[in-house]
């Protein structure tokens, strides 16, 4: 028990301490290694549809399906970001004051949150796929591929022929968590852009602070010299007198 709530308190700790944009980061990640299972999840099932229905056809080791261009679209960057996410987890960057992102760096933000916006959007655009035309996707008029969802549906006897409807359900599942790590994105390019605002202005005001200080050291210089003048005019005077 002391060990668990040692545990707790240690990553609550870490927590508190680590950037919000981190905490961003760590969330994309955990949101992309789920969106990447779903999409082997979709290949997989598919693949078990068509092998078993294949072998029933007489095709023997005929397991050719042609994926909805879309999944594979929305694969690429998944796992392009995910990768992408894990290294900016770990990088401490953000928690000190005077950094900000550079333009190369912005414009991979805005890169990887457009390719994401992108792959959630196609798969639910009709006629955005060249099998689905004119219906989407997530309209899921591939599930009765061969017709051997229709020829062999019966559940008990073949057990794979649901694979097509779960390999549905879990694009549009794919397709949400691709929604919710795209919305993830876009908020840090926007921390982002503050954050190269803030870190400007500051410099502008430390800038001008510096630059009055200096003036201010200055004026107090000058106006040192001539009552050291004027005490030295009098020293040599009291003595002359003596």
């Amino acid at each position: 028990m002391a060990t668990t709530n040692n545990i707790t308190t240690f990553i609550t700790t870490k927590l508190k301490s680590t950037h919000h944009i981190q905490l961003i980061h760590m969330f994309n990640s955990v949101m992309g290694i789920i969106l990447f299972g779903l999409l082997i999840g979709v290949a997989t099932s598919i693949r078990s549809f068509v092998s078993n229905g294949a072998q029933l056809a007489g095709f023997g080791n005929y397991n050719v399906f042609a994926y909805p261009a879309s999944y594979v679209y929305m694969l690429i960057p998944s796992i392009c970001s995910l990768v992408y996410s894990i290294i900016l987890a770990f990088d401490p960057s953000p928690s000190y004051p005077a950094w900000y992102p550079s333009k190369t760096f912005l414009s991979s933000i805005a890169l990887f949150a457009g390719a994401l916006f992108l792959a959630a959007l196609f798969p639910a655009v009709p006629g955005g796929d060249m099998i689905t035309n004119p219906d989407s996707a997530l309209s899921c008029t591939w599930v009765d591929y061969m017709e051997w969802r229709t020829i062999y549906n019966n559940e008990d006897i073949f057990p794979w022929v649901t694979g097509m409807d779960i390999a549905c359900q879990t694009l549009h599942a794919a397709d949400a968590f691709c929604w919710i790590i795209t919305i993830g994105w876009f908020i840090l390019l926007g921390l982002y852009i503050y954050r190269i605002k803030v870190s400007k202005m500051n410099n502008y005001n430390n800038e001008k602070t510096m630059g009055a200080s200096r003036n201010n050291n200055k004026e107090s210089t000058g106006s040192s010299w001539p009552m050291e003048e004027i005490k030295t005019t009098t020293d040599t005077k009291t003595e002359v007198s003596t």
